[in-house]
């Protein structure tokens, strides 16, 4: 089990201009309006993003991965080598654009706690038994260093027979010393091997339920997605 981190480097221009009129000529322009927030622009920086440059790293490195920002222009240098996180973004509903984004300049000598997906890896024992995988838990919430926030932690289910389940206390024991520490309240189960009767059983008792909840115009109980990791304090 592992984790991994990756460089990313987002180009900002200067927006000399601010308003909605700046702001729409931007964007038929294919550029995104932003600030920058941080210790060192606290006021905020105005900035803007190439809109193909800008899908490319956020598609990569979602909200969780450090970006290094590449100044253009004369108003933006100060911000060359900033270290920054994809704080907010609004979404044109429509288009599905995405219209403005902040981005947070991070303090590298403090903390933060961010959530990162787990992937699973390797193909569980108990599968040869005839079990079924369930996973309960894709992302769990850790306190790192903004330079040593992982892609992804790698959790491996290979050692899981038929009835084994792993918990997020056993991930933080069986990955050892770290430069993350995970944050929950309780001790959540990740993911587990479980009988295929279980699955037909869950299936079966659940039945009922959704019929009765569809004549009512209500959900089903058992029907919305497993719950994260809660949070350590």
């Amino acid at each position: 089990m592992n984790a991994n981190t990756q460089d990313f480097t987002l180009v900002v221009n200067d927006r000399p201009l601010k308003g909605k009129n700046a702001a729409y000529r931007l964007r038929r322009e294919k550029q995104i309006p932003a600030v920058v927030y941080g210790p060192s622009a606290k006021e905020g920086v105005s900035v803007a993003l190439s809109y193909a440059n800008f899908r490319e790293v956020y598609n990569k490195a979602g909200k969780t991965s450090l970006i290094r920002l590449e100044a253009t222009g004369d108003a933006t240098k100060a911000l060359n080598g900033f270290k920054v996180l994809i704080s907010e973004m609004q979404i044109d509903a429509i288009r599905n654009e995405v219209i403005h984004v902040d981005l947070h300049e991070l303090d590298l000598k403090k903390p933060i706690r961010v959530v990162v997906p787990l992937q699973y890896v390797g193909k569980a024992a108990g599968l040869a038994e005839g079990g079924i995988l369930a996973v309960n838990v894709r992302e769990v919430e850790i306190r790192v260093l903004p330079d040593r926030v992982p892609a992804h932690i790698d959790v491996d289910v290979t050692d899981l027979a038929l009835g084994d389940s792993l918990h997020i206390s056993q991930l933080e024991e069986k990955i050892g010393k770290t430069n993350y520490e995970f944050m929950y309240d309780s001790d959540v189960t990740l993911v587990g091997v479980q009988e295929p009767e279980d699955e037909v059983v869950a299936a079966t008792t659940a039945a009922p339920a959704a019929v009765a909840g569809a004549a009512a115009g209500t959900a089903a109980p058992g029907t919305t997605a497993a719950p994260k990791a809660p949070a350590k304090k």
